[in-house]
């Protein structure tokens, strides 16, 4: 048995990355029968140990209040939801910048600036026998033109622009969301690191306690029997601490990508897994406060105004749209050259011609089919979606409160329970070494201490986890923002802070 864990030991350390090869005689440990048990542990602390060594000094250690301002400032999810924000107030002010006329500037031959010149050569022979060479040339210049165009009337616009603000304020919405989803995945990360961090130094802390109780040797009265399994049982532990190990780095690496860390950058907690923070709202209240608050249904009430008013701007195409139209144009003409008529005569001329007209035009679709109507319908419908997303998210928001509720309790509870467990535990195992020491216990007790403590160790934990991670569940479910964490958002996104006017019902 002893043999078999120590196998699989050291599979396990040669599968771990970034590792320092083992010695040439490691490699083959369990194909050697006759290499001595305490050489193969000794060979696998050292190869753990030069490994979580190497994490202590490369992983930087930040508390929980430092993890969110680092993840906060770093983390592209909230630039990226940023950006999609920015995305709809331009929408916004591209549609209030319809109502400015506009001045568009162009120009015919040659060009905006330039000037166009033709000359001609001819040898004219006169009856005399005279011969004489005509050059005529002649040049245009124009003026660039000007083109007004101001749409006055448009019945759809204010419509779409309601939409497109409607649109606005439900990115600023789910904008929060993102910011609270971050805000509570790094609090998981953070929390599930730190109790796996603490269940490796409770694993190691049994494992010297037992380490300890084999170099004291065998006690009196005893037989080879019980030390072969507390050994046993001494490479079981061992397992475990390269497999908690392992769970340290899986949780680091998902730390490290909600902070948004260079890669190979790991961060470990500096403070160890202590119960967090209270929640003194009753249920009811929490949901009702939930309801009210949560932006998942703000915002899908926002996008449900953003279609109905999208829906009223497609029916009002079929109103007529006015607009100013006007436009300025010029040209110049320049002319020289001669004649042979008779005697040879010299001729120019220069011409300007400038061109205005200014109108109001309009137009009107009267009959397309019914198009405009059938896309008014489909956003209509749009909309209704919208509204029922809304009922699904009050729906899923109260369960998700009830949930964090219902686990809060029973980690208060538990924690308590596990507490004294583990307390208990650690005096029993305190008392089963020193009766193995005297030779008035076996083996057999020591390894269901050792046991007990373990499994009390891991409930523990784990019911402090679970109490933490309530807490942060409610104050992300019930819309409340952890300590700090609101003047970091508004300290990277200033803009977020500032109110939006109301707008009418579509």
């Amino acid at each position: 048995m002893s043999r078999h864990l120590s196998g699989l030991g050291i599979a396990i350390l040669l599968t771990l990355p970034g590792l320092p090869p083992l010695p040439s005689g490691a490699a083959t440990l369990e194909r050697t029968p006759s290499a001595a048990p305490a050489r193969q542990i000794e060979l696998l602390l050292e190869r753990l140990g030069r490994y979580r060594d190497g994490l202590e000094r490369s992983a930087r250690r930040l508390s929980l209040a430092e993890a969110l301002r680092q993840g906060m400032a770093a983390n592209p999810s909230l630039r990226q939801s940023w950006e999609a924000v920015r995305q709809a107030d331009w929408s916004v002010v591209a549609i209030q910048r319809e109502w400015w006329p506009s001045l568009i500037a162009g120009s015919d031959d040659p060009g905006i600036l330039g000037w166009t010149t033709t000359t001609t050569r001819e040898r004219i022979r006169s009856p005399q026998g005279n011969s004489r060479s005509v050059t005529v040339s002649g040049g245009q210049s124009s003026l660039p033109n000007l083109t007004l165009s101001w749409s006055f009337l448009d019945p759809s616009r204010r419509s779409r622009g309601n939409a497109a603000r409607s649109e606005l304020v439900a990115r600023r919405f789910l904008f929060d969301v993102d910011a609270r989803d971050l805000i509570l995945r790094i609090q998981s990360a953070y929390v599930l690191l730190q109790e796996q961090s603490d269940l490796e130094r409770d694993y190691r802390g049994l494992y010297d306690n037992l380490t300890a109780l084999l170099a004291g040797g065998m006690p009196p009265g005893g037989d080879r029997g019980r030390i072969d399994q507390l050994r046993t049982e001494q490479l079981a532990l061992l397992t475990l601490r390269i497999q908690a190990h392992e769970n340290v780095i899986v949780a680091a690496d998902a730390l490290a990508q909600a902070l948004a860390l260079p890669p190979g950058q790991l961060v470990m907690p500096s403070e160890p897994l202590a119960l967090q923070g209270r929640w003194d709202l009753p249920l009811q209240a929490t949901i009702e406060q939930a309801l009210r608050l949560r932006e998942e249904i703000q915002a899908s009430v926002a996008s449900a105004g953003g279609g109905a008013w999208s829906a009223r701007a497609r029916q009002r195409g079929y109103l007529p749209t006015l607009s100013l139209a006007g436009q300025l144009s010029g040209t110049t003409t320049n002319t020289a050259g001669g004649s042979l008529i008779g005697a040879f005569q010299a001729t120019s001329s220069l011409s300007r011609q400038i061109e205005s007209q200014l109108g109001i035009g309009f137009d009107w679709t009267i009959f397309d089919g019914g198009i405009l109507s059938a896309e008014a319908a489909a956003l209509r419908s749009r909309s209704r979606q919208a509204l029922e997303q809304a009922d699904l998210d009050r729906l899923t928001v109260t369960r998700q409160v009830q949930d964090n509720h219902a686990a809060l309790l029973s980690s208060l509870i538990v924690v308590d329970v596990t507490g004294e467990q583990l307390a208990v535990a650690r005096s029993s195992l305190a008392a089963a070494s020193r009766d193995f020491r005297s030779g008035r216990s076996d083996a057999t007790r020591v390894v269901q201490a050792l046991n007990a403590c373990r499994d009390a160790a891991t409930s523990y934990r784990g019911a402090v986890r679970k109490h933490n991670t309530a807490i942060a569940g409610l104050q992300r479910h019930s819309a409340v923002w952890p300590e700090g964490t609101w003047s970091l958002l508004i300290t990277a996104f200033p803009e977020q802070a500032l109110p939006l006017s109301p707008l009418p019902a579509p």
